[in-house]
């Protein structure tokens, strides 16, 4: 055989190992991709915002279409400065309204819960439930991680009387908090660019959907988080004040 055929035998040989190679990992990725859970039907699109998002005009925001807002009130152990002024502003233009806390597992879970509770003060008849964000385990194994969020909702839970959303990602959440405790409360699941989200271990749906960070809405000048609600209207007023008796 010349050099020439066995150079071309060889660049055959390799061709072949190099698809076989591409089909196998191919194969892996798809055994391994998780199916996002879609919508069952009807869904009510909304926000949530914080301090970041600055001044807001909510008479613009209301006439844009969005029914709900989320509004934080507390990171860690600090209020949200525009906490008072969004949550007055959004009553006041006819959206429902949440409250939520950024987690900080570093933090004593109980002086958040307490925290949280005096900032937001007594919750009116068509306030949905507080929400609770935890997406950063400030290098705290997922024990404690898992730990300190119990503890904290429970305190919340006394406090305001309702049993919170959980804020997370399926990533975050399996990794960082590795627990199936939780999978009782409704789920705000954070995910973009993606038709359909995937759900952290131990939920089978989701509540709300955060579908984008970059969202654009009349009345805010900056990018702002996009939620949309797995339901229509009628059934996002169920989990308001007035309709819901947790125990």
């Amino acid at each position: 055989m010349s050099r020439v055929c066995v150079l071309r035998v060889g660049a055959m040989l390799v061709a072949v190992w190099l698809a076989g190679a591409c089909r196998e990992r191919a194969s892996n990725s798809a055994a391994t991709r998780v199916a996002g859970v879609c919508a069952k039907g009807e869904v009510v699109e909304g926000m949530d915002v914080s301090e970041h998002q600055r001044e807001i005009d909510w008479s613009a925001v209301s006439a844009s279409g969005r029914r709900f807002v989320l509004v934080r009130v507390t990171h860690g152990l600090t209020p949200d400065r525009m906490f008072a002024r969004n949550w007055e502003g959004a009553r006041a233009a006819g959206l429902l309204r949440g409250a939520y806390h950024y987690f900080s597992p570093s933090r004593d879970p109980i002086e958040q819960a307490e925290l949280t509770a005096k900032t937001l003060g007594p919750l009116e008849a068509r306030d949905l439930p507080p929400m609770v964000d935890v997406e950063q385990s400030e290098r705290r194994p997922p024990e404690a991680v898992a730990a300190g969020f119990q503890a904290y909702i429970d305190r919340l839970r006394t406090l305001t009387g309702r049993d919170p959303w959980i804020y997370t990602g399926r990533t975050f959440w399996n990794v960082r908090v590795a627990s199936r405790a939780f999978a009782r409360h409704p789920l705000v699941i954070a995910q973009y660019d993606t038709p359909c989200p995937s759900l952290p271990t131990g939920w089978s749906d989701w509540t709300l959907w955060q579908y984008a960070s970059t969202g654009h809405v009349a009345g805010i000048t900056t990018d702002v988080d996009l939620d949309r609600f797995n339901g229509s209207f009628d059934a996002l007023l169920a989990h308001t004040a007035a309709n819901t008796r947790d125990p």
